[in-house]
């Protein structure tokens, strides 16, 4: 994620990644298919961009497909003359070997 941003002219300040954790539905279960669980990890991103560079950026994210990746948060603050300053949270979705899957192999 800050590669990407850096080669689009975007000031990356910091990024945040929590640990992995199994993606859990409303039910209160983990999302599973055959022997892969779905995990997800949330990432904190901050930055300076201008107006043009952050758009660009945000919509390479919303296409993502590997892993998926969803915008769960936003904030913009304009600083000077075209600059923003920008917070973002972006969950990345993935497949996983289950736990116990690993032990049989």
């Amino acid at each position: 994620l800050s590669q990407r941003a850096r080669q689009m002219n975007i000031e990356v300040v910091s990024i945040q990644p929590s640990d992995f954790s199994p993606y859990i539905n409303e039910k209160g279960q983990a999302i599973q298919l055959d022997e892969y669980e779905c995990n997800k990890i949330s990432i904190e991103i901050n930055m300076f961009a201008a107006y043009k560079d952050i758009s660009d950026y945000l919509l390479i994210l919303e296409k993502s497909s590997a892993p998926l990746l969803v915008i769960k948060k936003i904030a913009i603050d304009k600083q000077q003359s075209n600059i923003l300053k920008i917070d973002l949270i972006v969950e990345a979705f993935s497949l996983m070997p289950k736990k116990d899957a690993k032990k049989k192999a």
